[in-house]
């Protein structure tokens, strides 16, 4: 992505903020399109193309010769009952989110239906259909399963909206809400960069496929920085028989900084280094996505989601009366810096006979 669309992106987010926030009311003029391109830096023909788009998904109306305002909404749709696929409950963050789904839900005095872990999601649409289930909210799942899912959806005519739609970047045949992750990781990134710290690796879980917003994050960091983007600075765990041998790929790497797609990769690792009697963070700077209790307890840095902010957004696209529109917003992430990221001089050596290589595999 150029420079120059990268602030068009941010522009269109930054109004999109300024209308969910109440910054800018209904019927709200925003500032001229001269002074949004002197402060975005961008020419008066891309700021009226960011402005034009956003008119076209109804965000915004134009009135010749007076400015652009931010579009009154029409009443809106009702949710009858909602259904919520219970699914990725090992990991905490999606606990969070069902738990501020369901506050959600209450205070909206929505009836809910969880799916349960073990239901096949086909199965558990039609029995939602059945119940009276006229919206749900759900997280993606495997790629090879996704086509089976969006078609019972489909028949069923359930008004839907995907959540952090990390795989298949945007919602595909419905409205999706995600955590702006590219932009946190970038952030992240810069940070160690000040901090001195050349060799970083990506790691990705991949038991879906890449979270490809973080895969073109990491690349614009490197291409920014003048360095080379490689395959072998992007690590999947699918690509390890076990997490020894990837901790010896991370050695071998030379790598004085690593980012996990999700802090549980990163924190079960660190279990590892620990029973085989090394502090991984003596090796490496670390850092993860999701910001659970666990990473905040031994001081991992993370990208905190902002799972009310998100779950806020796919209610209002639910009960927004031009749902049809099959929109991706996109929700601010934050990065939280702890112990685990510091300067690159911080870091030590491990002596031969304690280094990574000579581990048992204890996996």
């Amino acid at each position: 992505m150029t420079i120059g669309k990268e602030k068009s992106k941010s522009l269109k987010q930054d109004i999109l903020n300024w209308i969910r926030s109440g910054e800018i009311p209904p019927e709200g003029r925003l500032p001229s399109i001269q002074k949004l391109a002197e402060e975005y830096h961008l020419s008066y023909v891309t700021v009226q193309k960011a402005l034009a788009e956003l008119e076209r998904k109804g965000f915004l109306l134009r009135r010749n010769g007076v400015g652009v305002f931010v579009r009154k909404q029409e009443k809106c749709r009702e949710i009858r009952k909602l259904a919520v696929p219970f699914r990725l409950n090992s990991n905490p963050v999606f606990a969070r989110f069902y738990e501020t789904i369901a506050d959600a839900s209450a205070a909206r005095n929505i009836p809910l239906l969880f799916g349960s872990p073990a239901e096949d999601e086909v199965s558990f649409i039609r029995k939602a259909a059945a119940a009276g289930c006229d919206a749900m909210l759900r997280f993606p799942g495997p790629a090879r399963l996704e086509s089976q899912v969006y078609a019972q959806l489909k028949k069923s005519a359930m008004r839907t909206v995907i959540l952090n739609d990390w795989w298949q970047e945007g919602g595909g045949c419905f409205p999706c809400v995600r955590s702006d992750e590219g932009r946190a990781l970038e952030t992240l990134l810069e940070h160690l960069y000040e901090l001195g710290h050349r060799h970083v690796a990506l790691v990705q879980e991949a038991f879906f496929a890449n979270r490809f917003e973080l895969e073109k994050a990491f690349s614009r960091w490197q291409i920014r920085h003048g360095m080379v983007p490689e395959r072998k600075d992007r690590l999947y765990t699918i690509d390890f028989p076990n997490r020894i041998e990837l901790l010896k790929a991370l050695k071998a790497g030379g790598y004085t900084a690593v980012c996990f797609s999700f802090d549980l990769v990163a924190l079960k690792l660190m279990e590892l280094a620990g029973d085989c009697g090394v502090n991984l963070l003596d090796l490496f700077c670390m850092a993860g996505f999701d910001d659970i209790p666990e990473a905040r307890e031994c001081g991992l840095t993370s990208v905190r989601h902002d799972c009310e902010a998100i779950v806020r957004e796919a209610f209002r696209i639910l009960s927004s009366p031009d749902y049809h529109r099959h929109e991706v917003s996109v929700v601010p992430a934050e990065c939280v810096f702890r112990q685990s990221v510091r300067p690159v001089t911080g870091l030590k050596h491990a002596a031969e006979e304690n280094g990574i290589a000579d581990w048992n595999n204890k996996i």
